[in-house]
């Protein structure tokens, strides 16, 4: 999810923002532990940790 039209990923304190849905997936696929920052219910953005990964394709994706 995007914030101010760029997504945050990284672990904390070495954060990096992308614009590029592509680039922000292929950077969190080469981490051993992805991390990235999304809104909880209350809308506040949080990091969180990604613990496997579930691969589809771009058109499972409606990319």
């Amino acid at each position: 999810m995007t914030r101010g039209g760029r997504y945050t990923i990284g672990p904390k304190g070495s954060e990096v923002q992308v614009g590029d849905y592509r680039e922000a997936l292929a950077t969190l696929s080469r981490m051993r532990r992805p991390s990235w920052r999304r809104p909880n219910a209350q809308g506040h953005w949080g990091l969180v940790t990604g613990t496997d990964w579930v691969r589809r394709t771009a058109n499972e994706l409606g990319l």
